[in-house]
């Protein structure tokens, strides 16, 4: 995968992955997770939302998981299982804005922790040292630059029991509703939602001025 390939290049810590095609069949596809030991997690290749997302602790529960992935594409992505919390770093014209820990009471944030379980809290500048919100954040801001992000991004993170930001993916195109967790971070920044949609336009018009303007 890409974007996994991209964080590695720039010294960003990532879960160790396989790419698991449909084609290649189940057996084939044990062969390579059993590399990576341990738990890990399933997840469609080109879907978004935790949408036909997994974690298989069992070897018995790796067929069923990828096949619901492959619902959703021919390939799945597998990654080692990072335990740990999560938190989600929203960057803002280059910069971060103050990190956001994600506390689900599902076994991980899925697609009803994030739109239907009314349980889920989100903890705006959690209870952390200085010195790990800062790398936390530093590791957003590179994600999003090692993938050549512009504008804004939201990038999710996990941190184990080591300490060390280990990152997960970059969402390009992350919500934008007043409950979403970027126009969250952003009002923790005192930027309130109808300010940063008029920065978000302004930068594009910026932007697209600035391509246009470059020689032929």
């Amino acid at each position: 995968m890409q974007a996994k390939e991209l964080f590695s290049a720039a010294g960003l810590a990532t879960a160790p992955w396989k790419v698991c095609a449909e084609v290649d069949g189940v057996e084939s596809a044990r062969i390579a997770v059993a590399l990576l030991g341990g738990a890990v997690v399933v997840k469609p290749r080109t879907e978004g939302s935790s949408v036909g997302v997994a974690i298989v602790r069992d070897p018995a529960e790796l067929e069923p998981a990828l096949r619901g992935a492959w619902k959703y594409g021919p390939d799945a992505l597998v990654e080692r299982f990072v335990p740990g919390r999560e938190f989600t770093v929203a960057v803002l014209g280059g910069e971060a804005l103050p990190v956001i820990e994600l506390r689900p009471k599902r076994e991980f944030f899925d697609y009803e922790a994030k739109y239907a379980d009314q349980r889920t809290e989100y903890v705006v500048n959690p209870s952390l040292s200085p010195e790990l919100l800062r790398r936390i954040q530093a590791a957003g801001v590179e994600a999003h630059r090692a993938l050549g992000c512009e504008g804004f991004s939201r990038v999710d993170i996990m941190v184990g029991a080591d300490g060390a930001p280990v990152v997960l993916e970059v969402n390009t195109i992350p919500g934008l509703t007043e409950r979403s967790l970027f126009p969250t971070a952003a009002r923790a920044a005192g930027l309130a939602f109808p300010d940063l949609c008029e920065r978000l336009v302004a930068m594009a018009v910026a932007a697209a001025g600035a391509r246009t303007a470059l020689p032929a």
